[in-house]
């Protein structure tokens, strides 16, 4: 997921297990597959000001990977 867009060509991705809000993984977008599939329970602590929870981040990440799967769309 981005957590956080750093410039132009460049964002900070989190998985909120190896990848955690206090350890972020920086990455170019043109090495990303862009989906625009939104986390609404990320995007509403976002929308407050808060940062998500690592278990907020990786549950949600779950939950769009198997809704992938049950549509027959790769998700990762």
């Amino acid at each position: 997921m981005i957590f956080k867009v750093i410039n132009e060509r460049l964002v900070l991705l989190v998985d909120g297990d190896i990848r955690t809000n206090d350890n972020p993984k920086v990455k170019n977008l043109k090495h990303l597959n862009i989906t625009n599939t939104v986390a609404h329970q990320i995007r509403e602590a976002l929308l407050r000001g808060e940062v998500p929870e690592n278990q907020v981040i990786k549950s949600s990440l779950k939950m769009i990977k198997e809704a992938g799967e049950r549509n027959g769309k790769e998700v990762w």
